[in-house]
C-alpha cells in the first residue's frame, strides 16, 4: 500500500449562512472539474469545513451496472497529517456501504475501535470510532457512497448526518456528469481499439493468428486472466476449445461432449453470461468444465456467443481472478468483438479448407505432388544447413494396370488407399508422404540415414504384400467381375531408396535417385527394395 502526504484545509463547522456559502463554492468548483478524483477532493474539503473528519472515503458504484466499487478518494490521519491512501479498495461493497444505500445514510458510533475483515477494509490498521455514511444519488440513480470518520468518541450527531446528506445531494449530480463523461471517454477509447482490431481480425485468414489477435484485443479492453474461444461441432455434438489461456499459458484441450460446461450453456441459450462472484457461478446452474487439475482461481466470468447466420457457432469468454470484474459495458464490447470474430473464424476456416483441398490428393487424402515439393524443399534446405540426414523412398504398385483391368478401377482405388494406410503405419508424423503420380508414392524421411531408410522401406514392402484386400471384393461384385470372388487379391510394391549426399544439389535430384532405384527394383523382378548406391551393381 503506497502512502502520499496530502494536506487538506481544516475548518470548524460554520453557521447556516456559511453552509450555504460553502455549497455555492462547491457548485462553482465542481462545474469546472473534469476528473472524478479531483471532484472527490473538492467534496472532501467542503466536508472538512462543514463537519470535520480524520478519515474519509468516496467510492463510485452503480448497483444497476454492478462491477467493483471504484474508490475516488481514500484518506486517513497518519502522524497528525491527512494522508492520501493508494489502495484498490474492497472487491465488493462493504456491509456499511450496502446499509448506506438501503437506509439512505446512517450515523454509527462505537465506544472503542472494532476489527474489520480485510476484504472489507481499505487497508488501514487503525479503526475509527465515529462514522457517517451516505449514498450519493442523482435523481433515482445511486452512483456511490461517501463516508467521513473520526477517531474521537461521539464526534458526530444527527445534525451532522443531515448536513452530510445535504452535501451528498449537492454534489451527486456533478459527480454523475463527470463519471458519465469519463465512462463515455473510456468506452469510446475501447471501441476505437475494437474498431482498429476488427480490421486485423477481418484481414487474417490464418486461424492461429486470428485467435491471438482476438485474445490480445480482449486484454486491451477488459480484465482478462483466463480466456477461451470454443466452437460447437454440430455433427458430433462436441465442444471444441480452439484457443485457451489459463494463468497466461496456452492450453491444449481435447473436445468434449456438449452435455455440460459454460460453452454448452452459451450455445444452447444463445445468450451471454455475466457472473461476478463464486455465488453467482454456483447459482447459475452451469456444470463447469475445468481444463486443468489445479485449483480454479476464477472469480468473475463474462461469456458471449459467436452467432453466424442466426445460429450459435461458438463462444468467447474472458475470466478474472477478482470478483465484480465485469460490467454491462464489458459484455457489450465482447458481444461486438464476437460478432466480428464469428465471421472471421468462418472465413479463415473455409480458406483453410480450400487450402487443404489444394494441397492433398482427393483419393488418398495425402499431399499431392505440388505440396510435397513445397514441403520437401524446406526439409532439404534444413538438412543441408544443419548437416542432417535425409532420405527419400519412392514406391510403385506392381502391375497396377493389370489389376485395374481385371478387377475394375473402384477396386484399384481401394487398393491404393490400403497401400497408403500401410505406408502411414511405417513412418512418423514428421515424415512427408505424398502421391507422386498414378500409383506412385513418395516418402521423405527427415533425420534418417540410408541404413534406417532401407529398414523402413522393407517393412513397408512386407506390410503391403501381406495386406488384407478381401474388403475390395465388394467392388468386384458391384462391377460383376466374372470369377473374381474365388481369387485371392494380392498386390506388391517396388521400392527405391536414396540418401542425401554431395551429388544432390536440390530435392529433385534426391527424388530422382530414389526413382531410378525404384525402376531398378522393378527390373530386378518387382516386390523388392533397391538402394540408389546399388543401382549400378544390378
Amino acid at each position: 500500500m503506497r502512502l502520499v502526504k496530502y494536506k487538506l484545509q481544516m475548518n470548524k463547522p460554520s453557521l447556516a449562512k456559511k453552509i450555504e456559502k460553502a455549497f455555492v463554492r462547491l457548485g462553482r468548483e465542481l462545474s469546472a472539474a473534469t476528473k472524478a478524483e479531483s471532484a472527490a477532493n473538492i467534496i472532501a474539503e467542503i466536508a472538512s469545513e462543514l463537519i470535520g473528519w480524520d478519515a474519509c472515503y468516496l467510492v463510485l458504484y452503480d448497483p444497476a451496472q454492478g462491477g467493483k466499487p471504484r474508490p475516488l478518494l481514500i484518506m486517513d490521519l497518519l502522524d497528525g497529517v491527512r494522508t492520501l491512501i493508494h489502495s484498490p479498495g474492497p472487491e465488493k461493497l462493504t456491509l456499511n456501504m450496502e446499509r448506506a444505500i438501503n437506509e439512505d445514510g446512517f450515523l454509527l458510533l462505537h465506544n472503542a475501535p472494532i476489527e474489520v475483515e480485510n476484504s472489507y477494509s481499505f487497508g488501514g490498521s487503525r479503526r475509527t470510532v465515529s462514522h457517517l455514511f451516505v449514498p450519493l444519488r442523482s435523481g433515482e440513480r445511486t452512483i456511490g457512497v461517501f463516508s467521513i470518520q473520526s477517531y474521537t468518541l461521539n464526534a458526530y450527531n444527527e445534525q451532522s448526518l443531515e448536513t452530510f446528506k445535504s452535501l451528498a445531494n449537492q454534489c451527486a449530480g456533478a459527480l454523475e456528469r463527470i463519471w458519465a463523461q469519463e465512462a463515455l471517454t473510456e468506452i469510446e477509447a475501447r471501441r476505437a481499439l475494437l474498431y482498429n482490431a476488427s480490421h486485423s481480425i477481418s484481414a487474417s485468414l490464418e486461424l492461429e493468428q486470428l485467435y491471438e489477435i482476438i485474445y490480445q484485443t480482449v486484454l486491451q479492453v477488459m480484465p482478462c486472466d483466463d480466456f477461451v474461444i470454443s466452437a460447437y461441432d454440430e455433427t458430433r455434438n462436441e465442444i471444441v476449445p480452439l484457443y485457451a489461456i489459463e494463468k497466461k499459458s496456452r492450453l491444449v484441450v481435447e473436445p468434449y461432449y456438449a452435455d455440460r460446461g459454460l460453452t454448452t450453456s452459451v450455445i444452447r441459450s444463445g445468450k451471454p453470461y455475466l457472473l461476478n462472484s463464486i455465488t453467482e457461478m454456483n447459482d447459475s446452474g452451469i456444470d463447469f468444465v475445468f481444463f486443468t487439475q489445479t485449483e480454479d482461481a476464477t472469480q468473475s466470468i463474462i461469456a458471449v456467443p459467436m452467432i453466424l447466420y442466426g445460429k450459435s457457432t461458438g463462444m468467447i469468454s474472458a475470466q478474472s481472478y477478482h470478483s465484480n470484474a465485469y460490467t454491462k459495458d464489458d459484455q457489450d464490447l465482447l458481444e461486438l468483438l464476437a460478432a466480428h470474430a464469428a465471421v472471421a473464424i468462418e472465413n479463415a476456416r473455409l480458406f483453410a479448407k480450400i487450402q487443404h483441398l489444394a494441397d492433398v490428393d482427393a483419393l488418398t487424402g495425402i499431399y499431392n505432388r505440388r505440396k510435397f515439393y513445397e514441403a520437401a524443399d524446406r526439409e532439404f534446405a534444413r538438412a543441408r544447413r544443419y548437416e542432417e540426414a535425409l532420405s527419400a523412398i519412392l514406391l510403385d504398385v506392381d502391375d497396377f494396370k493389370k489389376f485395374n483391368d481385371r478387377f475394375g478401377h473402384r477396386a484399384g482405388d481401394f487398393v491404393l488407399q490400403i497401400v497408403i494406410e500401410e505406408c502411414k503405419a511405417c513412418i512418423r508424423d514428421v515424415d512427408i508422404l505424398a502421391r507422386h503420380g498414378g500409383e506412385e508414392f513418395v516418402i521423405l524421411l527427415t533425420k534418417v540415414d540410408l541404413k534406417n531408410a532401407l529398414i523402413v522401406a522393407e517393412r513397408l514392402r512386407v506390410r503391403v504384400e501381406h495386406a488384407d484386400l478381401e474388403a475390395a471384393k465388394k467392388f468386384l461384385e458391384q462391377a460383376a467381375v466374372s470369377g473374381a470372388e474365388n481369387e485371392t487379391l494380392r498386390v506388391s510394391v517396388s521400392v527405391g531408396v536414396a540418401e542425401l549426399d554431395e551429388s544432390c544439389a536440390n530435392i529433385d535430384i534426391l527424388v530422382d535417385h530414389a526413382d531410378r532405384a525404384m525402376y531398378a527394383a522393378k527390373n530386378k523382378g518387382r516386390n523388392t527394395v533397391v538402394a540408389w548406391n546399388d543401382v549400378e551393381k544390378i
